[in-house]
């Protein structure tokens, strides 16, 4: 069975003697391209794989998605970012200026709907920290498949 081509080698260390022995040199196998996207602006700067992700036009505006089949979104919004770090992760923002929604478990999601300056973050595995109609809160969705689904509620602080 041929492995490839071979390469002796010889090796002698100070005071012993000589080494002599065998390198198969094969051909590695391709690697696949990362799943990752960036977009800023209103343009993907880069995508490979299942990654997928978009980025309003409005200035400030950073969608990063990486992990297989992880997506990133910001529509209408100025200086927000959606960052979906984990497979299967989602994270979007729609109408909420000054924002951060940020997925970073397996199957975790993140989202802002029609607020401003919020911090939405879901890290556990399978977590979920979503909200609507509000502006100035901290979504912390930490612990492995806790839910955070918050509509018309005050600023502040909302972890599980």
């Amino acid at each position: 069975m041929a492995v490839g081509p071979r390469l002796a080698i010889t090796a002698v260390a100070a005071g012993s003697a000589a080494v002599c022995g065998t390198l198969a040199l094969g051909v590695a196998p391709a690697l696949a391209a990362p799943d990752i996207c960036v977009a800023t602006n209103g343009a993907v700067r880069h995508q490979s794989g299942t990654a997928e992700c978009s980025a309003h036009e409005y200035a400030g505006n950073v969608a990063i998605a990486k992990g297989a089949d992880s997506s990133a979104v910001v529509g209408p919004a100025v200086r927000s970012r959606a960052m979906a770090l984990g497979d299967g992760s989602a994270a979007v923002i729609e109408y909420s200026n000054v924002t951060t929604a940020r997925a970073t478990g397996t199957d975790s999601s993140a989202l802002s709907y029609a607020g401003n300056d919020q911090i939405v973050i879901a890290s556990g595995d399978g977590s979920t920290a979503w909200t609507n109609y509000s502006s100035g809160q901290t979504l912390l969705a930490t612990t492995d498949g806790c839910t955070i689904d918050l509509e018309h509620q005050p600023a502040g602080l909302y972890t599980c």
